[in-house]
């Protein structure tokens, strides 16, 4: 860009976020314009979560979970062996992208967030809400300094923009700011983002960055930022965009992250054979300077599209087939919804064509590695399916597809439309189309048919040509979408304005492909309406157990926030953390207006003592309507009521002659509902005779329970071998016995003592039996 930069960095006093039991850091790093102007667009960066200290003195990382590092005034007492870390300058690692943003006219910051990263394992969204909440705080501070004159930016006109962890942020920051704040997101750029919680910001334009060779985020969930805006409501005619990176990994987007230029520790994040698909030696791999070059063309790319409406780059994510010469030879690879195109959806007012040759079906949109033949996903490990989440857990909402096998050249198969798709206006007709890796690359040709009955055969750009995606191990082989575009220009012999149905003509000789949808594709972007949706949050609960008979209710309240202009169901999932058992699938019906409500999941108490509070976590995914998640998950404790049983510890026999077994029993005078942990150990007990020594036991009993055999005059007592085990739940008795050799040596009564105690229940209680000489 023509405008000079200058950078600089701000530092603000640590803020409390909830669920973080230490403050968090609030310093970012500026990037601006030299000549500051009202109207530059403000630019957020987020970066992910990695490490967060580093020892400078050594090439490994300090232990995580340590926070804040472990400044030299921190160090002699926090650290065992002393050592000062420092924080790892993760926000610095987008410096290069925010310099071309920077001369093109945009006032970027990039804001650390380790104090994050260090804690986020505390809460059940992985720190996404905290995430969002770091962004909102600097971003009001950007409004009093635009106010004050600190600095000159448009805060009407926000990009934000998140790389993995950042991106689920930054997305959950956008579903959370309202109309009514001070500042205006209008799109995102979000960087082989995590989404763990399937949420997206409705009338957001988005552009999501999927690198083919992510070694972490390595299913690209982030797919699903593009496919749920779909259907959330018919209005929301934002972009979103979907940017397939082919040979890009998920480090070296930052260069914070990258080997040999990273100040801290830093590694490839792609584990495979070097020589194997994505691997380092392979010609397709980018290098990490090219990787970043692709990144901050397309994230140029996408800022102007959104911040400016520049449609003259809008070819660089609609799906079209374009090279830009400012990202070198990277094989770069888009789809796209929205944007005002006209959906037809498999499943969805559509119905299959008749077919010839060809196979279709119309599936489920889910995967199972074992054989389940309805899913689309059959026989697929998840990671290999972007679209499709697994059939695990159960209940979590899909969409469908529609699914072509052929055999031959010419056969065919297609989708009947109840309403007709109209084409007169558009300029070209695209599929998201999906390609089988086992069957191989395909060729396809496209047939329109009128509701007069007459029809044209195209032939899509490339010649109908769609390559299926690289193999390989780490969940490579990827079921992804690619752009099938069939271009409408001077079409004749069919009326554009009322087509019924489209047939697909495999012209290689066999394939199989799944479509996702269909749209009509108009010039141009269609305005986005200033509106947000509804937003659903959970709340937490107590719940006590009870005694039965018969069943009691556990129930999550629930919040609305704005208006529910339509019904809208819920799909709500549990599992109790304590036992890793799940609950049943709750589904919640919303009627339109509601503004908050309960949601229920029946269990049946008992009479049995159970863990004092049982950690049920569970999260709300939205099945249909205009309506999305804010704090999708919450926890539900349930408080048990029932009192402990006893414990007695008694000897099976005392004494015992050498040549036998000393046992002990421990009994719980009912059953419980938890494993219960007994612990034991050998002790010297308080009895006046000499204890056992190692030279008194077999040599097999020692090997099991103590690995390296000590000398035989050591007391057994000072050994302690390994003798503590659990009690299943249901279970009231454990035994434990250590045999006695016969040594044929006069040695008068030996003792061997016990100590016993149940986890949580009862006191240790020590028990010793007598060993006497034989005979």
């Amino acid at each position: 860009g023509p405008r000079a930069v200058v950078t600089e960095k701000y530092g603000l006093p640590a803020t409390k976020i909830a669920g973080m039991p230490r403050e968090i850091e609030m310093f970012a790093h500026v990037v601006r314009p030299k000549r500051a102007d009202p109207a530059d667009p403000l630019v957020v960066f987020l970066h992910g979560r990695h490490s967060d200290c580093y020892a400078a003195e050594t090439p490994v990382d300090t232990n995580r979970y340590d926070w804040p590092c472990r400044s030299r005034g921190r160090a002699a007492s926090s650290a065992s062996d002393g050592r000062v870390s420092e924080p790892i300058p993760s926000h610095l690692g987008y410096d290069y992208a925010q310099r071309l943003l920077a001369s093109q006219g945009y006032v970027t910051v990039s804001i650390a967030a380790n104090g994050i990263n260090a804690q986020d394992h505390r809460l059940e969204d992985g720190g996404a809400a905290a995430r969002a909440t770091l962004v909102r705080r600097h971003l009001d501070r950007w409004v009093e300094w635009t106010t004050n004159g600190r600095y000159q930016a448009d805060m009407r006109n926000v990009i934000l923009v998140g790389h993995s962890r950042g991106g689920e942020g930054v997305d959950r920051a956008s579903i959370d700011i309202p109309l009514s704040a001070p500042y205006r997101i209008t799109g995102q750029v979000l960087i082989a983002p995590t989404d763990f919680g399937f949420q997206t910001a409705p009338y957001i334009p988005t552009v999501t960055v999927l690198p083919y060779c992510d070694g972490d985020v390595s299913d690209l969930q982030g797919q699903r930022y593009t496919d749920l805006g779909r259907d959330l409501t018919d209005d929301d005619t934002a972009l979103r965009s979907s940017v397939l990176v082919m040979g890009a990994n998920h480090n070296f987007f930052n260069t914070e992250w990258t080997p040999g230029i990273a100040v801290a520790p830093s590694f490839d994040d792609w584990g495979g054979d070097p020589g194997a698909t994505c691997g380092r030696r392979t010609e397709a791999r980018l290098s990490a300077a090219e990787q970043r070059r692709a990144a901050k063309t397309y994230l140029a790319g996408a800022v102007q599209l959104m911040a400016d409406g520049n449609d003259d780059v809008l070819p660089m994510y609609d799906g079209s087939r374009v090279d830009v010469a400012s990202a070198g030879d990277a094989d770069i690879r888009t789809h796209a919804i929205g944007g005002g195109r006209e959906l037809r959806k498999p499943g969805v007012g559509t119905t299959l064509a008749p077919a010839v040759g060809a196979d279709t079906r119309i599936c489920v949109g889910k995967s199972s590695a074992r054989v389940a033949t309805r899913l689309c996903g059959n026989g697929v490990d998840s990671y290999r399916t972007p679209h499709w989440p697994s059939h695990r857990p159960a209940g979590l909402p899909s969409r469908r597809a529609f699914e072509m096998r052929w055999s031959s050249a010419g056969d065919r198969g297609g989708l009947l439309f109840k309403a007709p798709l109209n084409l007169s206006t558009a300029t070209s007709l695209d599929l998201r189309t999906v390609v089988d890796q086992k069957q191989g690359n395909v060729r396809l040709e496209v047939r329109l048919h009128d509701a007069d009955g007459d029809s044209v055969l195209l032939t899509p750009t490339g010649k109908g040509f769609l390559p299926a995606l690289p193999g390989g191990d780490f969940g490579l082989s990827k079921l992804l979408a690619q752009n099938l575009r069939v271009p409408l220009a001077d079409v004749a012999g069919v009326d554009l304005g009322k087509v019924r149905r489209i047939d697909l003509i495999g012209v290689s000789g066999n394939g199989r492909i799944w479509v996702l949808d269909v749209a009509a594709v108009e010039p141009g972007l269609a305005d986005v309406p200033a509106k947000r949706l509804a937003r659903i949050s959970l709340g937490d609960a107590r719940v006590r157990e009870g005694d039965g008979p018969g069943t009691n209710t556990m129930r999550v309240p629930f919040r609305i926030d704005g208006r529910l202009s339509a019904p809208a169901r819920l799909v709500v999932l549990g599992r109790n953390y304590t036992d890793f058992t799940e609950l049943p699938n709750a589904h919640v019906e919303l009627k339109a207006g509601q503004t908050r409500g309960v949601i229920r999941f029946p269990f049946r108490p008992d009479r049995r003592d159970d863990i004092a509070e049982q950690k049920i976590v569970v999260s709300a995914y939205i099945a249909a309507g205009p309506i999305m998640t804010r704090d999708y998950t919450a926890r539900v404790t349930l408080v048990d009521d029932d009192p402990a049983p006893r414990v007695s510890v008694t000897r099976v026999e005392s004494p015992v002659a050498e040549g036998d077994v000393a046992g002990w029993t421990a009994t719980l005078s009912r059953p419980v509902d938890y494993w219960a942990a007994v612990r034991v150990r050998l002790v010297a007990g308080a009895v006046d005779a000499p204890r056992l020594t190692v030279g008194d036991v077999p040599q097999w009993w020692l090997t099991r329970h103590l690995g390296k055999v000590p000398p035989l005059a050591t007391p057994l007592h000072k050994t302690r071998p390994y003798l503590s085990t659990y009690l299943r739940p249901g279970r009231t008795e454990a035994f434990f016995h250590i045999p006695v050799k016969r040594d044929g040596r006069a040695e008068g009564r030996e003792a061997v003592s016990l100590r016993v105690a149940v986890r949580h229940i009862s006191d240790p209680v020590v028990r010793t039996v007598f060993v006497r000489d034989p005979g």
